[in-house]
């Protein structure tokens, strides 16, 4: 079941959910309950909220309103893939793939140590999460980089595109 619930405290919001979760029918102890937040911080907010209530959180699975759509897409759609290129731990690995095999993309930033996996690992999985972020606030930019264009046409774009 979807529930929207819209309030102008956080408060409010807060009792009318944990209400929701005390009354949900626990047929299934098993069955997630799918909380959609904006961020890391509103899922630790809720998470801490829940406990102070309950003295426990737990079973729930916090997700992005974009992951979301796509988890709506994939019930409804069977065949598209589980994990688009473009989500982020996929692009981590093919960053890492691609900064393993090719030392110059890396300049001179980790030249000394750019056999360190770990290291690679890293800056993979930051590269991805900027993208990540990019993806949610700044669509529009990626396609006009795509297309060789440029938005603002700063030296730092430049780099960036």
């Amino acid at each position: 079941m979807f529930f929207d619930y819209r309030f102008d405290s956080l408060t409010q919001l807060s009792e009318k959910f944990l209400d929701l979760l005390s009354s949900k029918n626990l047929d299934d102890p098993f069955v997630k309950n799918w909380i959609i937040v904006q961020n890391k911080e509103m899922q630790q907010w809720v998470t801490l909220q829940e406990a102070k209530n309950n003295s426990i959180s737990a079973n729930n699975e916090f997700i992005f309103p974009a992951e979301f759509l796509w988890k709506l897409y994939r019930l409804n759609i069977p065949e598209l893939p589980k994990y688009l290129p473009s989500d982020r731990i996929p692009l981590q690995w093919t960053i890492f793939e691609a900064l393993n095999e090719d030392h110059v993309l890396l300049g001179k930033i980790v030249r000394e140590n750019s056999t360190d996996q770990k290291l690679l690992l890293q800056l993979s999985k930051t590269i991805s999460d900027v993208f990540d972020l990019y993806q949610v606030y700044r669509p529009e930019l990626l396609r006009k980089w795509e297309h060789g264009l440029l938005v603002y046409n700063t030296k730092h774009e430049k780099w960036q595109a």
